[in-house]
């Protein structure tokens, strides 16, 4: 089992760069090439036009990175067997679960245009660091420090806390994110290094 955290991001900017920094938060290698994508006659599945790039996975680093974005504008919702546009599908779906399904994707910004761009960052919930941090504090330290430096280039964010579902703007709710998983070890270190990074960009 793994924590995927997302990062979405509101309109277009040079994904290169984003991933650029992204590298240099996980400390990935200069000889790690991306891996890029679709490649001819593969197909993303949900989305409208995704394009992705990413660090290849198990090359030993505190987290997958992948980034998802689209290839002519925001990233939208494809719609397929939960939608009212697709009734009469494969699937017996009754109209209480396509409400419930175009209400999630309302409120995804990476599903309902407002994102043209997501970053996300995945953990093994076992993951532990030399200072006892675990997968939940590793990731809101990452966004934190993503977030610090999308605000420096005036680009608006949230994040997706993916224990309780919710959307969150900038730094909203980061700091009590990160004690999803407690580690005595970790909490000095947590308060002392990671509190200042989150509380620093909550202005």
């Amino acid at each position: 089992m793994t924590l995927n955290t997302s990062v979405a991001i509101h309109g277009p900017y040079n994904v290169q760069e984003i991933y650029a920094f992204c590298r240099t938060l996980l400390n990935t290698p200069e000889d790690v090439e991306p891996i890029t994508g679709p490649k001819p006659g593969q197909e993303r599945g949900y989305r409208h036009g995704d394009r992705w790039i990413a660090n290849p996975g198990g090359i030993g680093l505190d987290a997958w990175l992948w980034i998802n974005y689209g290839a002519d504008g925001p990233m939208v919702h494809r719609h397929d067997e939960w939608c009212a546009t697709e009734l009469g599908g494969k699937y017996d779906t009754t109209q209480e679960e396509i409400d419930e399904h175009a209400a999630e994707v309302a409120k995804n910004p990476t599903e309902n245009g407002w994102a043209g761009i997501e970053v996300s960052f995945d953990t093994a919930y076992g993951y532990r660091n030399e200072h006892g941090e675990g997968c939940s504090e590793l990731h809101a330290r990452l966004i934190a420090e993503l977030g610090n430096w999308l605000d420096a280039r005036g680009l608006q964010w949230k994040w997706h806390n993916e224990y309780t579902g919710e959307w969150f703007d900038r730094f909203d709710s980061l700091a009590e994110f990160a004690g999803y998983h407690e580690s005595s070890g970790a909490d000095e270190w947590f308060r002392s290094v990671v509190t200042p990074v989150i509380l620093g960009g909550a202005s």
